[in-house]
């Protein structure tokens, strides 16, 4: 017991250690001059704290120490923190070292941080946030100050490779709100969206050209092309709201004093459309190719090499690596004529990441030697085209050898399969045999028999009768299941609630941003399953058109496509108030409502 208690005493001394942390939160991007902050979170209390070389900067305040408290589900948790308030002397690359703590008695260091200082005549313009006295301004706004791009991760590939597309928009100007929202298309692409990280959905800022621009990723596709040639991408646009200085004009102090110095304007952005080159695969392609493309890796293993016959052995083949993992076909396994074989289990575990899919594809096999014997089940051959290197690149998993003994059992015990049969229904003969009786039966008669009686036929024909109402109401439920358009019909009120539920939850639990998502989600999803449209090829406009086709009021129409432009826009503009918020709400679920009584 004593021992137990110093073990676990151990355990929860370096859990400790390990759950203590420094970490340096600090712009990626300033400008010359510019001020800012270099903010350092200590995880724990600390006796001591050793700040990094600070000469490369200007300190003009700091250190300040202060501490936050956070609760959670009743738990606080308090982080300390030193600060500096500090300007780049220089442009350049400028490193900030470790700081080190000392917590409990240990060193805690930091990580380190980078920060890209560009030249003072390229940070951002600050003639469109705060008007100068006197000064007589225009309200325009400058495309290189806002526009938008379609980035790829890369324009020319072979076919069965996948490129990343995000779209994004760059500013130098205040944006506080957004409309009008159309996505590309992306015909002649397999394309699956990923989660955007919330640092990259957020405003944040980066160095283009030697230039500070404030960026957002709307939106990342994983993209795979499904033709040859010249593919284009067509643009990104969208209306955004920007505030920028009023023109200067000869006024009173009172004007000054009540009238505000900014006004908003909109401006519609266009990005400009991207075109792709997709290529075919290189001629002379060896005979076990299938058409994996990426980078992959091969392996077999059984579970033994040494049993019995009669007994079953567990062969798996892995299939690893990055490219078209979803897309690799079962290969070819040369098991021995001795061997019973089983269909496999197949058990798929891809990621879709921006080098594209990664992961693995297993394949699983019952085995059953059925003699006695030295038997080699030989490697598998796997070829795939590796981009990388533009060759065909074949690999072979390794050779496994498996030593079958006799059954000790003989034939009594013999496992016997039945074909058609996995293996779960294998069963043992010999086990199966049930004694005669012997003694005497004893067998007395006992009222009237059942059978062919009034109660037998008024039974038979209600369970007649029973058995064809349900035949022809799981016909009609098959056939319905079948129709994937009609189910998803009939099921888009359902889910779409379902979503609003959800979304009133985060509502009431005060996460603005993930209650815009969750209600964005349960609009555009109801529409997709109403109408069997993928959510990937819906817009405003051909949202419009269909709910417009289908009988929809003007007016419920116009009030759906304003809940959706309040979803999409939220996280740029404004945190929204929460009876702001439950407007939208209740808006959303009156038009769903609305559309389920008129849409035919």
């Amino acid at each position: 017991m004593k021992r137990f208690l110093i073990v676990l005493f151990t355990f929860f001394q370096v859990v400790s250690i390990y759950s203590q942390s420094v970490t340096v939160q600090a712009p990626k991007v300033v400008a010359v001059g510019e001020q800012f902050s270099i903010k350092f979170e200590i995880s724990a209390k600390f006796s001591q704290f050793t700040p990094p070389d600070l000469s490369n900067f200007n300190v003009m305040a700091g250190p300040v120490q202060g501490n936050s408290m956070l609760s959670i589900n009743g738990k606080v948790s308090t982080t300390y923190y030193v600060s500096y308030y500090v300007s780049a002397k220089s442009e350049g690359k400028i490193t900030i070292g470790k700081a080190d703590a000392i917590i409990d008695g240990k060193t805690v260091s930091s990580n380190s941080h980078t920060i890209d200082v560009v030249k003072a005549d390229a940070a951002i313009n600050q003639q469109h946030n705060q008007p100068q006295q006197g000064q007589t301004t225009t309200a325009t706004v400058d495309p290189k100050d806002l526009y938008a791009r379609v980035e790829l991760s890369r324009t020319s590939l072979y076919r069965g490779e996948s490129l990343v597309a995000a779209l994004k928009i760059y500013t130098r100007v205040g944006i506080t709100g957004a409309s009008n929202f159309k996505l590309p298309t992306f015909t002649g692409f397999f394309s699956q969206e990923m989660d955007v990280p919330q640092n990259e959905a957020s405003f944040h800022r980066e160095n283009v050209g030697g230039i500070i621009y404030n960026v957002a990723v709307l939106r990342r596709y994983v993209l795979t092309p499904q033709q040859l040639g010249t593919l284009i991408i067509p643009p990104l646009e969208m209306t955004l709201s920007v505030q920028i200085a009023k023109p200067r004009q000869s006024r009173n102090m009172f004007d000054d004093f009540f009238d505000s110095p900014y006004q908003e304007i909109e401006r519609k952005i266009q990005s400009p459309s991207v075109s792709v080159n997709v290529n075919d695969l290189p001629l002379g392609a060896p005979t076990f190719f299938k058409g994996a493309v990426g980078n992959f890796k091969i392996e077999a293993n059984i579970d033994k090499t040494h049993t019995q016959a009669n007994q079953a052995i567990a062969y798996s083949l892995n299939i690893s690596g990055t490219g078209n993992l979803k897309l690799v076909e079962q290969p070819k396994i040369n098991f021995p004529p001795d061997f019973d074989k089983y269909e496999p289990k197949i058990t798929e575990n891809i990621k879709t990441t921006t080098a594209g899919n990664t992961g693995n594809k297993k394949y699983e096999y019952a085995l059953i030697p059925r003699s006695a014997g030295d038997f080699v089940i030989p490697g598998v051959e796997f070829t795939y085209f590796d981009p990388s290197k533009g060759k065909y690149t074949t690999l072979k998993s390794n050779d496994l050898t498996i030593h079958v003994e006799r059954d000790p059992t003989g034939g009594g015990t013999a496992t016997t399969t039945v074909p058609g049969i996995n293996q779960q229904n294998i069963r043992h003969l010999g086990q199966d045999i049930v004694f005669i009786k012997t003694t005497p039966l004893k067998v007395s008669a006992k009222g009237n028999m059942f059978f062919a009686s009034l109660p037998y036929w008024l039974l038979f024909v209600l369970l007649l009768v029973i058995f064809i109402v349900l035949s022809i109401a799981f016909k009609k439920r098959i056939k319905d299941s079948r129709n994937l358009a009609l189910m998803r019909n009939k099921t888009a009120n359902k889910i779409a609630h379902k979503r609003l539920k959800s979304s009133l939850k985060l509502l009431k639990e005060g996460n603005t941003q993930g209650f815009y998502e969750e209600l964005l989600r349960a609009m555009w999803g109801y529409v997709s399953d109403k109408f069997n449209i993928p959510v990937a090829d819906l817009s405003r406009e051909n949202a419009k058109e269909t709910l417009l086709a289908r009988n929809a009021q003007q007016a419920d129409t116009e009030m759906f496509l304003s809940v959706v432009d309040e979803c999409e826009f939220a996280r740029y503009a404004p945190s929204a108030g929460r009876n702001e918020m439950e407007y939208v709400y209740d808006n959303a679920m009156s038009v769903i409502s609305k559309f389920e009584q008129t849409i035919r």
